[in-house]
């Protein structure tokens, strides 16, 4: 009962990473390195591999938890701004959650990205272009800015997790309409309120090979 009462607290304070460190608090039970109340005070501080916190900072953004955050950096040498994920040590970079075997992440000094540009051979050089797709996204936007007929919104969770599991970074959104229209459509809302919008967005699911005009058909 009271590893129960243990196991639920740990639910509510640690969210939920606390069903992926018990087991590994488990493989430590039998070791009489420690006494058993220190291991446990432990628990919370035990090392996940990149694939189980990979779960876990899916499972907290359903779960609306703030996960993420911005970080300074540069890619191939350029100055820019990206979506990090400092507790469980992972990023975001053109859609994909890069999850390092370090953590937490204090700092991500610069990131090298292949140009891609190296043909495939020398004789056959292969060309790609993205494919695409639409997709809706509800997603809450907190007012940062309101001018005479602007206002500027942010998200609320900049990250933002696609069905089928992708993920895509949120937009800021700057409306620009006639005052009153503006004080009809969104009433009085002030800097911090939030509302919720609907947005129409494309985001690349992949690639494919262009076709060669030099190709003759079988």
């Amino acid at each position: 009962m009271a590893l129960r009462l243990m196991k639920r607290i740990d639910r509510k304070v640690i969210g939920p990473a606390a069903k992926y460190l018990w087991p590994e608090m488990r493989k430590r039970r039998y070791k009489l390195m420690n006494p058993a109340k220190a291991a446990y005070l432990m628990l919370p501080y035990l090392n996940l591999m990149p694939d189980v916190r990979r779960a876990v900072i899916l499972e907290e953004m359903d779960e609306g938890r703030a996960v993420w955050s911005n970080m300074t950096s540069t890619i191939n040498g350029v100055e820019v701004t990206v979506s990090t994920c400092r507790e469980w040590g992972a990023f975001l970079l053109g859609g994909q959650l890069i999850v390092l075997d370090q953590y937490p992440l204090q700092a991500l000094n610069s990131i090298e990205v292949p140009s891609g540009e190296a043909p495939a051979s020398a004789e056959a050089p292969e060309e790609l272009e993205p494919i695409l797709e639409q997709k809706a996204v509800t997603a809450k936007y907190r007012v940062t800015k309101i001018e005479e007929n602007r206002m500027s919104f942010a998200p609320v969770q900049r990250v933002h997790r696609l069905d089928g599991g992708g993920l895509t970074e949120l937009v800021d959104l700057h409306l620009a309409l006639p005052d009153k229209k503006l004080k009809t459509d969104f009433g009085e809302m002030k800097i911090g309120d939030e509302k919720e919008f609907t947005l129409g967005i494309t985001v690349v699911t992949g690639y494919e090979r262009l076709a060669n005009p030099n190709d003759t058909p079988a």
